[in-house]
């Protein structure tokens, strides 16, 4: 269980708080937010119909973490988001793969512009998905 606090407890305003909920609300269906400093929980609020004893679907929950994790390791200095992917990657680089796999960069996997000349969405609703078996597998 973790521990909760007030803001100020942590050395955060409320009304800095207060104006981040306010933007919150004003975004397309927001479900939730937990905002920790030093392990304590310092602020939480959901958005209806969601409430804390009610599990429900994350998409793209992965990608949140992912950025931070990538962020937290350019701030270190351990990459840069020009960085080829390969440079991380070289054993999974094989004589055959594509050549735009070596240059493909921590910024395009970022932003999810990973080699695509057109909208992928696009692609993936339409009837050319009945013909590519990983497309297949998506349901958008």
């Amino acid at each position: 269980m973790l521990n909760r606090t007030a803001p100020e407890a942590q050395g955060i305003p409320s009304a800095a708080i207060e104006r981040f909920v306010d933007a919150m609300a004003q975004l397309d269906s927001p479900h939730s937010f937990m905002l920790l400093r030093h392990g304590n929980v310092v602020a939480e609020g959901w958005w209806k119909p969601y409430r804390p004893e009610a599990p429900h679907l994350l998409f793209s929950l992965s990608k949140s973490f992912t950025s931070c994790a990538v962020g937290l390791a350019r701030e270190e200095g351990l990459l840069g988001l020009d960085d080829p992917v390969a440079k991380f990657f070289p054993a999974e680089l094989t004589r055959g793969a594509d050549p735009r796999c070596r240059e493909m960069t921590i910024r395009h996997l970022l932003t999810m512009a990973t080699g695509h000349d057109r909208c992928a969405l696009e692609y993936m609703t339409s009837s050319a998905q009945r013909s590519c078996p990983v497309a297949a597998r998506w349901s958008i």
